[in-house]
Order: structure tokens, then sequence, then C-alpha cells
């Protein structure tokens, strides 16, 4: 009994914690806070962090498994009841003719002469008439085998070539530059990699501890503040 209770004081808890992160509580220290229990620290509520991470990754691959099978086994349904219908559509029918027609017969006239007469006779026959099947129902069944490819990744990836105007070659225009205009290039793409660097860093000081959101964030920051490189574009624009 003691142990059941501190597994659901425990689910209660992860539960809090999680709802507090999806309200804007990015850091294990500001939930540690809004929680109010001297009991949970920043490092109690980090472990928390971690479980319910993994706990949201492995919930979004089950619904994905679990839709991709719902969605095959419609597919089968739909193929399995246009093959019944194809094959149906196939078979031969039976057709009631009837009707009535003129028999000639022989006559002997008051005179003793033979004379032709005819008369109605009425018929009945039954007619099979054999099909070829219906074509719908293959488009059908051939969209169904489209569908689960796709669904299942089995068609080739698509090759795609890019082309300039009417099809013709991609013009790409090269501009010299100078020795000035190079070195100062190459200082903004050495900036450009110091600054992905450090993202990178905190980045991932964020996958491993919820409070290095904080790194991150001063990473962007800095980011956003740096000032704007001044490349051959922005040297053509102020020149006119």
């Amino acid at each position: 009994m003691a142990g059941s209770a501190k597994q659901l004081a425990l689910q209660s808890r992860r539960s809090r914690v999680a709802e507090l992160y999806l309200k804007g509580y990015r850091s294990a220290q500001s939930i540690a806070d809004r929680l109010g229990d001297a009991e949970v620290s920043r490092v109690t509520v980090s472990r928390d962090l971690k479980v319910i991470r993994r706990e949201w990754a492995a919930a979004m691959v089950r619904d994905f498994d679990h839709a991709l099978t719902e969605e095959l086994t419609r597919i089968d349904r739909i193929e399995r009841e246009a093959w019944d219908e194809w094959d149906r559509s196939k078979t031969f029918r039976e057709k009631s003719k009837s009707g009535s027609k003129q028999k000639p017969i022989r006559g002997v006239a008051e005179d003793g002469t033979q004379q032709r007469e005819t008369a109605d006779e009425k018929f009945a026959q039954l007619e099979r008439e054999g099909s070829f099947g219906d074509p719908r129902y293959l488009e059908r069944i051939s969209w169904c085998i489209e569908r689960r490819c796709k669904l299942l990744g089995l068609d080739a990836p698509e090759k795609r070539e890019l082309s300039g105007k009417d099809g013709g070659p991609i013009l790409v225009k090269a501009e010299a530059l100078s020795d000035d205009e190079l070195e100062a290039d190459i200082a903004r793409r050495r900036d450009r990699v110091a600054q992905l660097t450090r993202r990178i860093a905190a980045e991932a000081a964020c996958a491993e501890e919820p409070d290095g959101l904080h790194d991150l964030y001063e990473a962007r920051l800095s980011d956003q503040l740096a000032p704007p490189p001044a490349g051959p574009e922005a040297r053509s624009t102020s020149g006119g």
C-alpha cells in the first residue's frame, strides 16, 4: 500500500510538472518554485522533465504506428471489396427473351386445292450475356496499391531537375572581390561559425539540463543583437 501511494504521488507531481512546463515555465527552478513544495528541488524537477520528455516521444511513436495501422486496414478493406466487385462484374448474366413469330402451315381449300397459311407461335428462351468487367474497380484497386506504397515509403524517390528560363541552364553571376572584400567576407563567415557553435552548445546543454534554456536564449539573443554583416550585397546596395 505504501508503494502504491508513493507511486501515485510521483505521477501526480509529474503531471503537475508537465502542466507547468506547457504553460511556459521552462526552467526547472521556476517549476520548483511554482510547486511550492520544500521536498521538490530543482534537481527533482529536472529528472521529472527528462522522464516526461521520454514519455512524450514514445507516445508520439505509438500514436503514429496506431494511425498507420488503421489507415492500412482501411485500404485493405477497400481493395478487398473492389476485387470482389471486379469479379462479379465479369460473370455471365442470364437474360430471358420471349415473343412470337409467324409459322407457316398447310391447309386445304374447299375446292380441294392446297394453300399455305401462317399462324402465330409464341416462344421463350434464355440467353447468357458475358462481360469483360467494369474498369472502375481496377482503378480503385490501383489507387489502393499506390496509397499503401506511399504510406509505407516503398516508392522510389522522385528525381527533380532545376533549370533556368525556358529549360535552359541556370545562369550564375559571379562578382570578383578585392583583397579587402575577400578578407571581410572570410571574417564574416568565421563569426557566423562561432555563433552557430555557441548555439549548438547551448542546445546540447538544454537537452541535458532544462536550465540550459537560459544559455540558449542568451546565444540566440546575441545572434539577434549582432550587427548585420557587410557583405557584397550590402555594399552594392549602399553604393547605389
